[in-house]
Order: structure tokens, then C-alpha cells, then sequence
């Protein structure tokens, strides 16, 4: 009997009861289009949070109405980029390009902001007479909308990212030369080791030389000094065998 495929909708002739799909790609193709629908609207779920505590943050750090006079809407001043947000005459997030006043972003309810760089941002208040009350709060931007099509943002994008480049770039030299100078360091040192390791050898060789002439000349004292001992005795022996033996030889003619 056919069966409606599960993942392209089309009838087929399933050859077992269980089978769903009409054949392996389709199958596979289904499931990989399901993982990503899964990682999209877990991704709108995250950024619907940010943004929801970004609200939050706006409306905490908004001052208080005095005298009837309260700000009606905010600007963002991008330190990274040197730049204020919103860009005056570009798309915001609905898709309008206000060309009047309110050109900022609304506080009724909270504008959420294109975001061109995740980063803090500096908060600046606007009022309905035109008059701003610049502040050092700051607020934090989690998320990043592509902003390369954009003149203004992808220039100031362009030339961030190049800076940051340059500064890895210039940071990474530093660091080789640190590490270059870090090795001549220790060759240094292990050379000032090795002439001081061959100057203590020499040292130690010298005294032992010392000590060597030492030993020889007190063994030649010693040599000296027993031939000094030994040579009166033998030279007594000498005079008294003749004389011995003249003796002996009268002794027997006596006799």
C-alpha cells in the first residue's frame, strides 16, 4: 500500500512497515533540515533573551521624570568604533528610516538597536526639547547584526577589524622579539656558565699541579733523606772487612 513519505511528502511502496522515508538521502536530508530548524530557534531564543534583559537594563538605568521631564528615547556611543548609534538615515531593525524626529532610539516602548560589534556601549539620554544628558553608563550588546552591507557601520567595521589585526599582528612581534631576547638571555647566561665552569676546571688543574710538584719534592726529601741515613753505615762496613779478615787470616797462622 503507498505511504506518504515523512520528509518530502511524496507517495512510495515502503518495503517494510517501519520504513518512513522513500529512500536514504531523503531520510538523512530530513534530519540534517530538522537540526538546523532545531539551531535556528534555539538561537531566536537566546537573542530573544538578550534582548529581553537588554529592555530590562534600559529601563533601570533610565532616570526618573522631573518636573514632567523625562528622556523619551537613547542614543549608543560605540567607543570600539567611534561611532553613535543610530546612524542617522539608515534602516532600524523594523525597516523604517525615520527622516524626522524622533530619530533616536524610542524608550515607549525600548527600540532594540541594530548592533554592529557585541560590546558596551555608552548610554546617552534624549529629551523632547532636543537637549541630551550624557552619562557614564554603560550597557552591554550580546549579539551582532550584519552590518557589512551598511556604509557607515561595515567602514567603521572594516577599520576596527584592521586595527585589531594590526595590533594582534604587532603584539605577536613583540612577543617573538621577547622571546628572542628571552633566548639570547639564557645563551648568555649559559655561556657565562660554561667559561665560568672552565675557569673553576683550569683552577682545579692548576692545584692539582701545585700539588703534584708538591708530592714530588717532598718524595725526592724523602729519597734524600734516606740516602743522607743509609750512606755512613755502609762506608764503616767497607773499612772494617779488610780489617776483619786480616785478623782472621793471623788468628790461623798463630795457630
Amino acid at each position: 500500500m503507498p505511504k506518504q513519505c515523512k520528509g518530502c511528502y511524496r507517495l512510495f511502496d515502503p518495503e517494510t512497515a517501519a520504513q518512513s522515508y522513500h529512500s536514504l538521502n531523503c531520510r538523512k536530508t530530513s534530519e540534517r533540515r530538522t537540526r538546523i530548524e532545531s539551531m535556528r530557534q534555539e538561537a531566536v531564543l537566546v537573542l530573544a533573551t538578550a534582548r529581553k534583559e537588554f529592555v530590562q537594563r534600559i529601563y533601570q538605568l533610565m532616570p526618573k521624570a522631573k518636573l514632567g521631564k523625562g528622556p523619551i528615547g537613547y542614543r549608543l556611543y560605540s567607543e570600539d568604533l567611534a561611532v553613535m548609534l543610530p546612524v542617522p538615515n539608515t534602516d532600524r531593525r523594523d525597516g523604517s528610516r525615520p527622516q524626522r524626529r524622533p530619530k533616536d532610539f524610542s524608550l515607549s516602548p525600548v527600540e532594540i538597536p541594530i548592533s554592529p560589534l557585541p560590546g558596551w556601549y555608552v548610554l546617552i539620554w534624549v529629551y523632547l526639547d532636543g537637549s541630551v544628558t550624557h552619562t557614564n553608563q554603560r550597557v552591554y550588546l550580546p549579539w551582532e547584526d550584519d552590518c557589512s552591507r551598511k556604509e557607515v557601520l561595515g567602514t567603521c567595521l572594516a577599520a576596527y577589524r584592521a586595527k585589531q589585526k594590526t595590533a594582534a599582528a604587532t603584539a605577536q612581534a613583540a612577543q617573538a622579539a621577547q622571546a628572542a631576547q628571552a633566548a639570547q638571555a639564557a645563551q648568555a647566561a649559559q655561556a657565562a656558565q660554561a667559561a665560568l665552569a672552565a675557569q673553576d676546571a683550569q683552577a682545579a688543574q692548576a692545584a692539582q699541579a701545585v700539588q703534584d710538584a708538591q708530592a714530588a719534592q717532598d718524595a725526592q726529601a724523602a729519597r734524600a733523606a734516606q740516602a743522607a741515613l743509609a750512606g755512613p753505615h755502609s762506608s764503616e762496613g767497607a773499612l772494617l772487612a779488610p780489617h776483619s779478615e786480616e785478623t782472621e787470616e793471623g788468628c790461623k797462622a798463630n795457630a
